[in-house]
Order: C-alpha cells, then sequence, then structure tokens
C-alpha cells in the first residue's frame, strides 16, 4: 500500500508555527501568515497606549541631556556658538611655548597677543600696562592712580623668552615653562 505525501508545505503562522488554516493578511504593506486561531486572539486583543511622559523642564542654564531631544543639543550648541562668537578675544595658543594666549584687537584693529594673567598695574611699566576697553586692547600711556590691575602682553611672560627680573612676572614665566 503506498501513501501520497503533500511535500509542498503551505505557509506556516508567524505567531504560533502552525500549519492549519494559515490567511496572508498585510497590514500597512506587510504581508504575514496567520492562522484563524491567533487571528481571533489578536482581534479580541486591546491595544494599550502607554501614558504619555512627563516632560521636566529643563534649567536653560544648564545643557540639555540626551534625553531631551536632538533639537535642544542643536539649540544647545548654536547658543554657545553665538557667545563664542561675541567674545572680544580669540583663544590662542603661543607658538613658541604652547601656553594659552588671548588675542584681542587694538583700536588700530592691529591683533596683541595678551597673556590671560592679570597682574598688578605698579608692576609694569606705563608703556606695557594694557587694559582691555569696549572689547577692545588699549595700551595705557598715562598713570591712572584707580587702576588696580593691568593686563600684559604674552612676550614678556613667553617662556621661550628669557625669565623676567620682577618677581610677579618671573611667577607667570614659571607656569608658562611648566606647559610646556
Amino acid at each position: 500500500m503506498s501513501v501520497l505525501l503533500d511535500l509542498e508545505p503551505g505557509p506556516a503562522c508567524a505567531f504560533c508555527r502552525s500549519g492549519v488554516d494559515v490567511a496572508v493578511q498585510e497590514r500597512l504593506g506587510v504581508s504575514v501568515a496567520v492562522c484563524a486561531a491567533c487571528a481571533a486572539r489578536f482581534a479580541g486583543a486591546r491595544t494599550s497606549t502607554p501614558a504619555p511622559r512627563r516632560e521636566r523642564v529643563a534649567d536653560p542654564a544648564l545643557p540639555p541631556t540626551i534625553g531631551q531631544g536632538v533639537t535642544a543639543v542643536a539649540q544647545h550648541v548654536a547658543r554657545m556658538a553665538e557667545r563664542l562668537a561675541a567674545r572680544p578675544y580669540r583663544d590662542d595658543t603661543c607658538g613658541r611655548c604652547g601656553a594659552d594666549v588671548e588675542v584681542y584687537r587694538d583700536p588700530a584693529g592691529a591683533e596683541t597677543v595678551l597673556a590671560p594673567q592679570k597682574v598688578l598695574a605698579d608692576v609694569l611699566p606705563l608703556g606695557q600696562r594694557w587694559r582691555i576697553d569696549d572689547g577692545r586692547a588699549v595700551l595705557l600711556t598715562e598713570d591712572d592712580p584707580d587702576q588696580v590691575g593691568a593686563r600684559l602682553t604674552h612676550e614678556l611672560v613667553c617662556a621661550a623668552g628669557p625669565a623676567p627680573l620682577n618677581a610677579r612676572l618671573r611667577q607667570v614665566w614659571k607656569d608658562n615653562t611648566a606647559i610646556g
């Protein structure tokens, strides 16, 4: 006695792998094979919608977290770029000693490289005292008794040059030599 077997298998249910009473259903452009039992089971199931999450209001002074979305991060980066562009100076490093310097424009528009450190005004001779006025580096040519601090050019304290004789300037010079 011979038995004829159907070797061509039909579609199996994508959920329970059953081959009984399977039909292909299409949802949102995707075709899926589903048996009658799974179709009945899912037809009666209610879809649960998650409760809406309350977003915490972020402190505008703090940078956004990753969970606050890409747009908030992009807005923060744009704000920081605006702040950076609004600064009257640009940060740089000395090509000779590698120390940090601040590059300002003087009233004539020329670049002036100043050390980020400030010193007491009486430490510097009158022709080497600088002040930042309205975002410009201004060389002080007259003695101002109300002036306490002053800026100095990086050249005076560059670690690639000789050590200054003044003790306070020599300390700034030593700090620059530790960098290089």
